[in-house]
């Protein structure tokens, strides 16, 4: 699968910019596995990792602590800095490029934004560009021969390709992906042998294709964890097909994505979830003990970027979404547009049995296989368990909606809101 690990974006950020805290002084964690998760984290962001050095900082009760990571105070300044910078930045970099370009930011080595082009930047273009970060060490200039839009069109190609190349060579792709920095595609099959490889190579490039051995990934449903009934529905919560499923931590089926409104009058609410939960049209579904509505319509994934559902709702509607025990963690403000979806970028996901955690986008179109169909959509590395299916995915930057959790096994995924919406035809009540 892809493998674009050094690329992050800090999912903290909206924590950092608007001094949003938690008192370190409490509950500070002292075990193993959580040193290794922050051992692991500074890693990837170019922070000293040492291992007794963290150990220090995570049980140091001046330490600045958000989501199980810990920071001196001058690298929780340098982290707000630096991730403040970036956000800003990349739309602007984005209206000044166009569309053909890659771009990825390299958190591991101090944060700097990539910037790869077929052609050289026009240097009008590249004095805009500069002149949006403090330092130029910052940015790098380079060359590519396969932008990420590139490399995309290849994965749709070789995904729908794969019925022929199944037929013809007697090779079944389970997932394709791309590595925006290596400019490769690596497609992922089932047992692969030097015969297969070099087909494949042949038939893409053999400098372009890498093969890899394949799985066939779980999609996440049936556990539960936020099961109680506010007087609203909200983003993470657990939800049933049977009332008192509803309020079991084990029995119940899947999360609640987001809210949204039929497009065109007269409007009608609904509660978005993964269509793999629903078994039928017309089901009942509860949350908490309380039914909250019909299950109405559904695109379940056979081939398709849409693994989504809609529960016409009969309870008051809200764009929260629930983290850190509380239903009205955040509220959401927008959802994403197509174009949003960055590599290296924030995705973080609210559901019943994870609660709220966050990663990053690794590959904002990778597809895979499916015990319910061949499913394209967004590649993340954020931590995800059955009971999550459904749930809100969003970044904390400006509370925006990104999409809902489909599961995954090696990775995870989940559907873009821009195709969600489409497919359903539905506006999400965050854009309204």
């Amino acid at each position: 699968m892809k493998k674009i690990v050094l690329f992050f974006t800090f999912f903290l950020l909206s924590s950092f910019v608007y001094g949003f805290e938690l008192d370190a002084s409490e509950n500070i964690p002292s075990n193993n596995e959580m040193v290794e998760k922050n051992v692991a984290f500074r890693e990837q962001f170019g922070l000293n990792s040492h291992e007794n050095r963290v150990k220090d900082i995570v049980q140091n009760s001046s330490s600045k602590e958000k989501y199980g990571y810990f920071f001196t105070e001058e690298e929780f300044e340098n982290l707000n800095s630096r991730i403040a910078e970036q956000e800003s930045s990349i739309p602007q970099i984005k209206r000044i490029l166009g569309s053909d370009y890659t771009l990825f930011i390299d958190q591991k080595n101090g944060g700097i934004t990539n910037i790869g082009t077929k052609e050289s930047i026009k240097s009008s273009e590249k004095n805009q560009i500069l002149s949006l970060f403090e330092d130029d060490d910052k940015i790098n200039f380079y060359n590519v021969n396969y932008t990420s839009n590139d490399l995309t069109t290849i994965v749709q190609e070789i995904s729908e390709d794969r019925k022929t190349i199944a037929s013809n060579y007697n090779i079944e792709i389970l997932g394709v992906s791309s590595d925006i920095q290596s400019e490769t595609i690596d497609i992922q099959i089932n047992e692969p042998t030097d015969k297969k490889v070099n087909i494949l190579q042949e038939l893409y490039g053999k400098d372009l294709i890498t093969v890899s051995k394949g799985y066939v990934q779980k999609n996440d449903a049936y556990e539960s964890n936020r099961f109680n009934h506010p007087g609203y529905i909200f983003g993470g919560a657990a939800i049933a097909k049977d009332r008192s499923e509803s309020t079991s931590y084990t029995y119940a089926d899947c999360s609640a994505g987001f809210t949204a409104r039929s497009y065109a009058s007269p409007f009608y609410y609904y509660v978005i979830t993964a269509g793999h939960c629903a078994d039928s049209s017309g089901q009942n579904w509860y949350q908490g003990g309380t039914f909250i509505g019909d299950w109405v319509s559904s695109k379940d994934v056979e081939d398709g970027n849409v693994d989504a559902g809609a529960i016409h709702l009969s309870v008051n509607t809200s764009n929260w979404v629930a983290g850190n025990g509380n239903t009205q963690h955040i509220q959401l403000n927008n959802s994403a547009s197509s174009s949003e979806h960055v590599e290296g970028r924030a995705a973080c996901i609210s559901g019943m049995k994870s609660g709220t955690n966050c990663g990053i986008i690794e590959d904002s179109y990778s597809c895979a296989t499916f015990d319910n169909g061949y499913f394209c959509g967004v590649q993340t590395d954020y931590t995800a368990v059955g009971g999550d299916s459904g749930a809100t995915v969003f970044t904390y930057y400006n509370n925006t909606l990104l999409g809902i959790h489909k599961g995954g096994t090696t990775h995870e995924w989940y559907s873009r809101v821009n195709n969600v919406a489409a497919d359903l035809n539905i506006t999400p009540l965050a854009d309204l």
